[in-house]
């Protein structure tokens, strides 16, 4: 006669090999859960970087399932072979003789033994057909993953025959399996949730304090008669920052302006200025041109009352000296790149100048370079 614990035992060891295949399941669809998530965390919520704590689940929750694997293969697989176990194989022995000798001793009709054979016509034939499924497996045996779930549907199948034998009840594994893999699925996804939400409330008050930053620079430049494009962060979040743009006209003829750069913590970070280059007129012409557009441009920028990365972002509005004696030691058709290894710094601020053109074979009709000075922090 079997003892509870005994039942208990045969349960389990059919229950765990059909929760580790399901387990194994998990592992795959658990990896293309959390690239789901990550796709999305990176379009849609644009966070700087990875997020670490829902990489640390992942990967827990990978561990948690290889031990889950191993456990449920091993216990089964090694518990098979202990007395437990052989005095369970005794009660089953015994169960299926006496079950002989009920049947011998209810002497069936030929009607019956017809039924019978049928029924085992039928057993055969089922066998047959499974034949191939065992051939597939074997075929991919060079898989460990293969191996390991023909290693796992045996221990089940020897523990689901024993529970038969002894008439002992079974639970639902694929249910079981199914519970297990969705409390996985869903702790993965609810740290992500909680991050999702989180993330949603930063990016709308990043989104403010940059749209306040961005709003006065629109004023201040509208005050003094510039035409102003600038981004709404209130329509599209961007975590690289967004930028603003005053021009001189808002004609196509003429397209000198400045650019600031600002991030989502409201502060400047970049300072450009466009000026336009006349090819109609001298070099010492567009050099004088130049510096009093760049002068009457910044005087708004430093008249400007917005954070700032560095002080000299706002404070510096000139044409550096090495800049105007390479200008007017050139041609309409000569590149000049000078870098703040060239030009330095002020005030926290890296100084970039350039001139952009390109050859004269190379030119075309409205062809108009640009003098460029652009000052910048590494924030």
């Amino acid at each position: 006669m079997l003892t509870e614990a005994q039942r208990k035992l045969v349960r389990k060891f059919y229950l765990l090999p059909q929760l580790a295949r399901r387990a194994l399941t998990t592992i795959f669809i658990l990896s293309a859960e959390m690239l789901l998530l990550s796709m999305l965390d990176d379009l849609v919520f644009q966070t700087p970087g990875a997020f670490l704590p829902g990489w640390i689940a992942y990967i827990a929750l990978v561990i948690v399932l290889t031990v889950f694997c191993c456990y449920a293969y091993l216990s089964p697989r090694l518990g098979m072979g202990k007395p437990r176990w052989e005095a369970i194989e005794c009660e089953r022995r015994a169960a299926r003789a006496q079950a002989r000798e009920q049947a011998k001793a209810a002497e069936p009709t030929d009607a019956a033994r017809m039924a019978a054979a049928a029924a085992a016509e039928v057993a055969a034939l089922g066998q047959a057909a499974g034949d191939p499924a065992d051939a597939a497996s074997a075929a991919y045996g060079i898989s460990g993953t293969a191996r390991y779930l023909e290693a796992t549907n045996s221990l089940a199948r020897d523990a689901e025959r024993a529970a038969r034998d002894l008439g002992i009840g079974l639970p639902d594994a694929k249910r079981a399996g199914r519970i297990m893999m969705l409390a996985v699925l869903a702790a993965l996804a609810l740290v992500y949730g909680v991050h999702f939400i989180a993330r949603t409330a930063s990016m709308r008050a990043d989104s403010q304090v940059a749209a306040e930053t961005i709003s006065a620079i629109t004023d201040a430049f509208e005050r003094r008669g510039y035409y102003v494009i600038g981004d709404d962060p209130a329509e599209a979040y961007d975590r690289d920052g967004y930028s603003v743009n005053a021009h001189l006209s808002d004609t196509a003829d003429d397209t000198t302006f400045v650019s600031l750069d600002v991030d989502n913590d409201g502060v400047v970070t970049e300072v450009s200025y466009k000026l336009q280059v006349d090819p109609a007129r001298s070099l010492e012409e567009n050099l004088a041109r130049a510096e009093e557009r760049l002068a009457e441009l910044h005087a708004v920028v430093e008249g400007l009352d917005v954070p700032v990365a560095a002080p000299g972002l706002l404070s510096y509005g000139a044409l550096p000296d090495a800049f105007s004696k390479a200008f007017r030691a050139g041609t309409l058709y000569d590149d000049i790149y000078l870098s703040p290894d060239d030009l330095g710094s002020s005030e926290g601020a890296a100084i970039w100048c350039s001139f952009d053109t390109l050859p004269k074979e190379d030119w075309f009709d409205g062809m108009e370079p640009d003098i460029w000075l652009t000052l910048e922090t590494d924030r």
